[in-house]
């Protein structure tokens, strides 16, 4: 078999057969999310014995108490008591990754209201979210400085109270430490609806990016985010260079290269709707492709 690829490189993975896939797609790194709670003992022993990176998601387990679906946790939400109750669910996510010392936690940063037919407040604006952003990332980040714990903040979308690169940065400078957990189809739908360019918005994030959530999608000129989830058109493709931005597909190898070249460091870790895989061969492909622009990235460094 070839050798593995470098940790900088790895897979988010939902459940044991997604850990189990890792060999195959020589990958030495995961992020743990939704896991079943009795998968634990296993995914803990596919840890020690493989050697594996690896950071957590939260919620790393779906029994977690919580009133609604928990990947809707978000620390930027208008409503009050939700915000409170997923500050306490972060809180404690960011205790047990401590506690399986994990490399880093993923907390998503807003709330995706457009998405599920929500909407802000009258009389919000993107100012109200930025300041909003500020004072719950700045008590989840205390709680993180205190265990040696890096946070990374997931950019969701359809948010219209934050959504701009601008309001990312703002974020970024004023709660220092925390890192960006760069989804780039999350981004490129909220470049399409918002009107900004990707690949520009995600050079000027990528100073502050811990890692990337990399896929790929093709992306309609126009849509509605609440018909996404109806239409079938929130896909997670394994990225691969046959993938053209002139067939509506994101510039990930224009969008990668550019954050690399600031950020060297940064991690990618792919994100993947295996029901979608053309093939394990293609995504094999495609993990080899961005591994390429990674050496080629580094080489002129």
């Amino acid at each position: 078999m070839n050798h593995h690829f470098d940790k900088q490189l790895g897979l988010v993975c939902l459940n044991t057969e997604a850990l189990a896939r890792l060999e195959q797609l020589r990958l030495r790194r995961c992020e743990l999310v939704m896991f079943d709670r009795q998968q634990e003992a296993e995914a803990r022993r596919a840890i020690t014995e493989g050697g594996l990176a690896f950071g957590i998601h939260a919620p790393l387990f779906r029994d977690v108490d919580y009133p609604e679906y928990a990947l809707m946790a978000s620390l930027v939400d208008p409503d009050g008591e939700r915000r409170e109750r997923a500050v306490r669910l972060m809180d404690s996510e960011i205790r047990q990754a401590a506690e399986w010392e994990a490399d880093y936690v993923v907390l998503h940063l807003q709330r995706n209201l457009l998405l599920n037919g929500e909407s802000a407040p009258e009389g919000w604006d993107e100012e109200d979210g930025i300041q909003l952003a500020i004072e719950t990332v700045s008590q989840v980040a205390e709680t993180a400085a205190g265990l040696n714990m890096p946070i990374h903040l997931e950019n969701m979308m359809g948010a219209p109270i934050f959504h701009s690169p601008e309001a990312y940065v703002r974020l970024c400078e004023a709660v220092p430490g925390v890192r960006l957990c760069l989804d780039i189809g999350h981004l490129a739908l909220d470049a399409a609806y918002f009107g900004f360019d990707v690949v520009e918005a995600a050079t000027m994030l990528a100073p502050y990016t811990g890692s990337l959530h990399v896929y790929n999608n093709q992306i309609e000129d126009d849509f509605d985010f609440p018909s996404l989830r109806e239409a079938g058109l929130l896909r997670k493709f394994a990225v691969h260079p046959t993938q053209s931005p002139g067939h509506g597909w994101i510039p990930v190898g224009r969008l990668l290269r550019r954050v690399l070249a600031a950020n060297p460091q940064a991690l990618v870790t792919f994100e993947i709707y295996f029901r979608l895989e053309a093939s394990p061969e293609q995504t094999l492909e495609g993990i080899e492709w961005v591994a390429e622009i990674i050496d080629d990235t580094n080489s002129k460094m």
